[in-house]
C-alpha cells in the first residue's frame, strides 16, 4: 500500500481540505485557483457545475482532473488536490461520497431525466397548462445540465441532486397547483379579491386610530392625576378634571376601551400585512403561471443567469469587457450544442415529443 495514500486511522487531514474535496466532488470547484486547461474567468461559467453534468460516475473524476486533482485507482479511490502534498481516499469524506453512493446519485439524475420527458409524453392535451407545467421540468433539466443555470440546494447541507434542486421544488409545487385547478384566470381572481380585502381593512384601520369616541386632552390630563403620586400632582389638573365632569370611573373605563382598541389595530395590522404577503406569493406564481404558458419560464431563468454571469466577469475597461463578453459567448455556443446532444440522446430512447406551440395573442 503506498504510503502516500491518507489512512484514517494514522492521519486526519484538515476539515477545509475535506471539506473542499466534498464540494469537488459534488461540482463546486475551488475557482481561487487557475484550472489546467482554463483560466480562473472562464473556468466558472464553463467548468462549476461539470459533475452535475455527468452522466456516468467515471466522468465524475474527469472533471477532478480537470481542475488539476490527481486521480489514483485501485481498489479505495483516491485524489490529491492540486498543490497538495497526499492523495486522500473518497471513502474518508463520509458515506455520501463514497463510490457507491456516488453511482447512485448519477443514476438517479439519470432516471429523474428520463422520467421527465416520460411525464411530458403521458399528458394527453399537449397545449395544456398541466403539459406546459411538466415540458418546464423536462426543459430545465436540459438547460441545466448543459451548464447554463447554477445548482441551487434546497438542503445546503446535503450533495446536490434534482431531489435537492431548489428551482425544480419550486416547480413542483406550481405542477400542484395546477393539478389542484389552478388556473392564471383563478388566480387574477384572488388578486382582485385581496386587493378588496386589503381596502376594506385599511378603512376599519383609519376607523380604529380616528374614531377615538373621547377628548383625548381630558385623558391626558386624567391619566396624568391618577398615575402621579399625590405629592406631585397639579390641583389645576384636579379643577380641569372637576369642571368637565371627568370622573375617575369614566378615566378607568376609557383606559381599558384604549387598551382593548389598539390591541385590535394591532390585529388589523398584522392581517394587512399577511394579506399583503398573500398578494407577493400569487403575484409571483402568476407570472410563473404566466412563463409556463408561454413556455418562457427556463429561458428567463437562463437568460437571468447569462447577465449574473457577465456581469461577474466583466472588469474595468472595455477591451476587457469585451474578451469577457467574448468568453461567455463562446461558453453559451458550447452549452447550446450541449443541450442539443443531450435532448438527442433523450429522444432516441423515448417516444417522438413535439413541444406545444406557445398560444396565439
Amino acid at each position: 500500500m503506498s504510503k502516500s495514500i491518507i489512512d484514517c486511522e494514522n492521519f486526519i487531514p484538515s476539515k477545509e481540505t475535506l471539506e473542499k474535496l466534498r464540494r469537488a466532488l459534488n461540482g463546486e470547484y475551488d475557482t481561487t485557483e487557475e484550472s489546467t486547461t482554463a483560466t480562473t474567468s472562464r473556468s466558472e461559467n464553463q467548468i462549476k457545475e461539470r459533475n452535475n453534468q455527468v452522466d456516468n460516475y467515471d466522468r465524475i473524476f474527469e472533471g477532478l482532473e480537470h481542475y488539476g486533482y490527481e486521480i489514483k485507482y485501485g481498489k479505495y479511490t483516491a485524489v490529491k488536490p492540486k498543490n497538495g502534498s497526499q492523495f486522500i481516499r473518497i471513502k474518508s469524506l463520509g458515506e455520501m461520497y463514497n463510490e457507491q453512493a456516488l453511482r447512485n446519485r448519477v443514476d438517479n439524475r439519470n432516471n429523474y431525466e428520463k422520467n421527465t420527458i416520460l411525464n411530458v409524453n403521458a399528458v394527453e392535451d399537449k397545449n395544456s397548462l398541466e403539459c406546459r407545467g411538466k415540458y418546464a421540468v423536462y426543459q430545465y433539466v436540459i438547460v441545466f445540465k448543459s451548464g447554463r443555470l447554477p445548482a441551487k440546494k434546497l438542503k445546503p447541507k446535503m450533495p446536490f441532486t434534482f431531489v435537492n434542486d431548489a428551482e425544480l421544488d419550486k416547480l413542483a409545487a406550481l405542477n400542484k397547483k395546477i393539478n389542484e385547478g389552478v388556473t392564471t384566470t383563478s388566480l387574477r381572481n384572488d388578486l382582485a379579491n385581496s386587493e378588496k380585502v386589503i381596502a376594506q381593512m385599511e378603512k376599519r384601520f383609519d376607523d380604529l386610530k380616528n374614531n377615538v369616541g373621547f377628548d383625548k386632552k381630558l385623558y391626558d390630563i386624567a391619566e396624568r392625576w391618577y398615575t402621579s403620586k399625590p405629592s406631585q400632582r397639579n390641583r389645576d389638573d384636579l379643577e380641569i378634571l372637576e369642571r368637565y365632569g371627568y370622573t375617575s370611573d369614566k378615566y378607568y373605563s376609557q383606559k381599558r376601551a384604549t387598551t382593548d382598541n389598539e390591541t385590535v389595530i394591532a390585529d388589523v395590522e398584522k392581517s394587512i400585512s399577511e394579506e399583503r404577503d398573500k398578494i407577493k406569493t400569487t403575484t409571483e406564481t402568476l407570472i410563473a403561471f404566466e412563463g409556463i404558458m408561454s413556455m418562457t419560464y427556463v429561458q428567463k431563468l437562463a437568460e437571468s443567469e447569462k447577465n449574473r454571469r457577465q456581469a461577474k466577469i466583466i472588469g474595468n475597461g472595455v477591451k476587457s469587457a469585451d474578451i469577457s463578453m467574448a468568453d461567455s459567448m463562446k461558453v453559451d455556443r458550447i452549452a447550446e450544442k450541449v443541450s442539443e446532444l443531450v435532448e438527442q440522446k433523450i429522444v432516441e430512447h423515448q417516444p417522438t415529443y413535439k413541444p406545444p406551440k406557445p398560444p396565439r395573442r
